[in-house]
């Protein structure tokens, strides 16, 4: 009987460990999202961060509002997109805007929200866009990596499986 307490009091001090780092994880996590999604870092946004920022997906939506934004704070934007037509567009379009910069980038941003997207930029090695998104990302980020894959997988079988059954009625 004498045995079992000196076990039973190591189980005590993992689990309270456990229970202490993964306190520490969320808090972080929380503190992180507030600093990111709260506060924001629009005065940090421009060459400070480095002469280049590289926006994939820039000739559509939030992409492309990205790029526009970023060369607005005076960085060089390298544009990366599937196709080149629409990625040569977007180019002089850029070009164009700046050269008579004024209000009408507030009014292209503004059904984009990207304004408030922007401050995240310089806090984090990548941002999402969306807070929703930011969430996502960081709950995934958290999991063992057995899991997220599965996870990942069935998303991936079930898409694939929808696409099948609609391609198949038409």
């Amino acid at each position: 009987m004498e045995s079992a307490l000196p076990a039973a009091g190591f189980l005590y001090w993992v689990g309270a460990g456990t229970v202490a780092y993964l306190a520490l994880r969320i808090s972080y996590s929380l503190f992180t999202a507030l600093r990111v999604w709260g506060v924001g870092n629009e005065a940090g946004v421009g060459p400070g961060l480095g002469e280049w920022a590289v926006v994939t997906g820039s000739t559509d939506g939030i992409g492309k509002s990205y790029a526009e934004e970023l060369a607005k704070h005076g960085m060089k934007v390298v544009l990366i997109s599937r196709s080149k037509d629409k990625l040569d567009q977007v180019s002089s379009e850029i070009k164009e805007k700046f050269k008579v910069e004024t209000r009408t980038i507030a009014v292209d941003f503004a059904s984009e929200d990207i304004y408030d997207k922007i401050k995240t930029v310089g806090l984090q090695s990548r941002t999402n866009g969306y807070l929703i998104h930011a969430l996502m990302g960081s709950i995934i980020s958290n999991l063992p990596s057995w899991i997220y894959l599965k996870i990942v997988m069935n998303m991936n079988k079930s898409t694939r499986a929808h696409y099948l059954k609609k391609t198949k009625k038409n």
